[in-house]
């Protein structure tokens, strides 16, 4: 007499369900994507109040408003 397993019931089974793998890929990418748009948002919005700093900076200095002081230490 040959003994073969036979699971009627798969939530004793071992293991992930199937396509899970395809799941957490697809979660990981997703989550990529969206920490690559909100970097580049955060640095587009620094890298211009940087630049309107700048350019503020330089037109006071033209301007004669502000000057510029060499410290001797």
């Amino acid at each position: 007499m040959q003994y073969t397993h036979t699971y009627s019931d798969k939530s004793k089974m071992a293991g992930a369900p199937p396509g899970t793998a395809k799941m957490i890929i697809k979660e990981i990418a997703i989550a990529s994507v969206l920490g690559f748009i909100c970097a580049g948002a955060w640095k587009l919005t620094y890298h211009n109040d940087l630049t309107k700093r700048t350019k503020s900076f330089y037109n006071m200095l033209d301007k004669g408003e502000i000057s510029v002081v060499v410290s001797e230490d």
